[in-house]
């Protein structure tokens, strides 16, 4: 973990995200006719739609395609969902040259080696608390939940808070 990483939180205006591994725990569940299931954690999706709220931009990048990713891409009104993308350096990289996206208004998180390159295009790197040792010894920050557990959530409210966008609890 580098330590100047509550440095890189400031410009943070754009949120990456893996799938399989951080805003899910990595498992796959079959049900009899072989459809593909994955459990998604409710604070991630909190997490999500609060950072959404306050403006932030978020992307979902998945090398797999289904259904029910798409769905919660879509549910929580993720800005960009890409699925079965192998390369995800090379179309982060169309993404920033797109969008205008400078390298360190992103914060990416992955937990596993196919992460590694795209986030190295980024200017905060983060990862869940069980990511694979290769990820860990590349980030900025290591979430204090795993993923699929809450580590989402953990980024976005760190970032939120360091720009005193976290919204109150109400009255």
């Amino acid at each position: 973990m580098s330590e100047n990483w509550k440095d890189k939180l400031s410009a943070v205006r754009v949120f990456v995200f893996d799938v399989d591994g951080v805003l899910t725990d990595g498992g796959l569940t079959f049900d009899e006719q072989g459809r593909m299931s994955k459990r998604f954690y409710v604070r991630d999706g909190s997490g999500i739609h609060r950072a959404k709220s306050a403006g932030y931009t978020v992307v979902w990048i998945t090398g797999h395609s289904p259904q029910c990713v798409e769905r919660g891409a879509r549910e929580l009104g993720v800005d960009h969902f890409f699925s079965e993308i192998w390369d995800k350096q090379e179309l982060l990289r169309s993404l920033m040259k797109d969008r205008d996206w400078p390298p360190e208004s992103l914060a990416y998180m992955g937990d596993d080696r196919n992460d590694i390159r795209a986030m190295r295009l980024c200017g905060l790197r983060a990862c869940p608390s069980d990511a694979c040792a290769d990820v860990l010894d590349e980030v900025d920050y290591v979430a204090s939940k795993p993923g699929g557990g809450g580590a989402v959530r953990d980024l976005i409210e760190l970032v939120m808070r360091h720009h005193g966008t976290w919204p109150p609890i109400a009255d």
